[in-house]
């Protein structure tokens, strides 16, 4: 990491007349992140058409705000951290399930690659190498569902299915100290502590 501001130019009296920081998306993606570090859903991203005997499942549209560090601005080749992106995920269908395990769920974006939004599926629990938020589990074994987990919430909170979907990602480290979340099967709401 290097030491910068974003946004400055003349204006802020950081450059001379009609020059400043140029647009790279990591550092406009940098300032978003500054205000929500973690990894969310906007909307949708729910499941359906779960079949427990052909394997398959759908995942509804929707939209989700991803975090990612390490990425580097185009003009001076420095990387970033907390950069923000926003993805739009059209409805997938017949995604492939492993039997009599635990399925979990990513909805994930390839930065490298423009427009490229995808949906992935681990029996690991293991976050994909690129910026994702865990959207939920279908447990195979005993046939049950868990979905929507980290939706946000008009006034910011992350909400989730179940208290136990919760401790899954404060256990994994994927909610950040201080937190606000909400269960929204008891009404509870809760602080991640750490």
């Amino acid at each position: 990491m290097t030491d910068y501001t974003f946004p400055q130019d003349s204006g802020t009296g950081a450059y001379p007349e009609n020059e400043g920081d140029p647009n790279d998306a990591a550092s406009f993606g940098s300032l978003v992140g500054a205000t929500q570090t973690t990894s969310v859903i906007v909307r949708g991203l729910g499941f359906s058409n779960i079949n427990y005997t052909n394997l398959t499942f759908d995942v509804d549209a929707g939209k989700a705000y991803l975090v990612g560090d390490g990425v580097t601005t185009a003009t001076s080749g420095v990387a970033r951290d907390e950069v923000g992106t926003v993805s739009g995920f059209d409805a997938r269908t017949g995604q492939t399930l492993t039997d009599n395990t635990v399925n979990h769920i990513f909805a994930a974006t390839d930065l490298s690659t423009n427009d490229a939004p995808y949906i992935e599926i681990n029996t690991t629990d293991s976050s994909p190498s690129d910026p994702s938020v865990k959207i939920g589990e279908i447990n195979t074994t005993d046939n049950t569902t868990s979905e929507r987990w980290n939706l946000l919430s008009g006034d910011g909170t992350i909400t989730f299915p179940t208290e136990l979907a919760i401790d899954s990602q404060d256990g994994s480290g994927r909610l950040v100290v201080g937190t606000n979340v909400y269960d929204r099967s008891t009404n509870s709401q809760y602080v991640i502590t750490g």
